[in-house]
């Protein structure tokens, strides 16, 4: 009867644990791919695909995020003036990241929490948002993920998302990263969730949570 009752409690706090980790560990991410962009004077690129979180594929699904980190060769843009899949010039600089047991969510699905209700709305919501500037993984390998939500910081630490068929280069207030828990391929019904904006003008990657 004891073990009955504590082992969904712990179920349920390694649940939570696992949460707070990747609430943290992407915002730290994309620091470090908006400082890789600015140090090395290139374009890097961050993509998202969330996929099942029971039995993951390549296919779109629910539980279970990748993320992967790609970056110009040369410092020069990809493309030209239309943004196009991104191939032979890009190179991936760090491995590929799993984040279990979260879901990408659009932004307005959100709870409004004390914290939650004071952050700015976002300009771009990522989860809402399909890239012009799409890469897979491995970038030279057979295709394991496709990335169509994608992050594109330029030389001057700006993030974008390319949804347009030619260049947009304007400065948007914020780029939000909606996330949920999940029970394996579940969403689960918590309050329990946290936004990352990252700012357009200063670059600044805050965490809001309920």
């Amino acid at each position: 009867l004891l073990a009955s009752l504590t082992i969904p409690a712990v179920s349920s706090f390694r649940g939570a644990g696992v949460f707070e980790r990747t609430a943290s560990d992407i915002p730290g991410l994309l620091a470090q791919a908006r400082a890789y962009a600015m140090g090395k004077n290139t374009y890097v690129y961050v993509g998202f695909q969330e996929v099942d979180g029971v039995a993951p594929t390549s296919a779109d699904g629910i539980g279970r995020v990748a993320v992967a980190v790609v970056a110009s060769k040369d410092g020069s843009r990809p493309y030209a003036n239309t943004p196009s899949p991104l191939a032979d010039n890009v190179t991936s600089i760090s491995k590929l990241h799993y984040f279990d047991n979260v879901h990408l969510a659009n932004a307005a699905d959100l709870s409004n929490g004390s914290n939650m209700t004071g952050r700015p709305t976002a300009a771009i919501d990522l989860a809402g948002s399909t890239a012009k500037t799409t890469f897979q993984w491995p970038v030279t390998a057979a295709a394991k993920h496709n990335f169509s939500k994608v992050i594109e910081f330029d030389p001057q630490g700006v993030p974008r998302v390319q949804k347009n068929a030619t260049y947009d280069s304007s400065v948007k207030n914020c780029i939000e990263i909606a996330l949920v828990p999940t029970v394996g391929n579940t969403v689960a019904t918590t309050a329990n969730q946290a936004a990352i904006q990252i700012d357009g003008v200063t670059g600044a990657i805050r965490l809001f949570r309920p």
